[in-house]
């Protein structure tokens, strides 16, 4: 398991060299060098984060609470069930495996094209 973006190519590509093939390599993100390494074989799967979405819910929950202040601000928010703001946000990841890396290759590079 590659906790970090730039490992993992790496690592599938140690592991071929030396013909290792009873360990399974796990990703995180998708660098083209891990994709690449899905598309071959090399890599199992990667997981995607979403950093638009985790850029846009985080400024979004910043201007929220800089423009409607909670009182007190450091009040134990996490503890609280009528809290006006989370005390987890999760924006999503997905999982890219062989069985869908062409899918997202194709959804990434036209929503490249595109400007987003």
């Amino acid at each position: 398991m590659c906790l970090e973006a730039t490992a993992c190519e790496e690592v599938a590509e140690v592991l071929d060299r030396n013909r290792i093939r009873d360990k399974i390599v796990v990703a995180m993100d998708t660098d083209q060098g891990t994709l690449e390494g899905i598309e071959k074989g090399l890599i199992a799967a990667t997981i995607a984060q979403k950093p638009y979405t985790m850029a846009f819910v985080g400024l979004k929950l910043l201007d929220d609470l800089h423009h409607h202040k909670p009182a007190p601000l450091d009040a134990p928010w996490e503890q609280n069930t009528q809290a006006p703001i989370p005390s987890f946000v999760d924006t999503g990841a997905t999982l890219i495996d062989q069985s869908n890396v062409r899918d997202f290759v194709q959804a990434a590079a036209a929503a490249q094209k595109a400007g987003r």
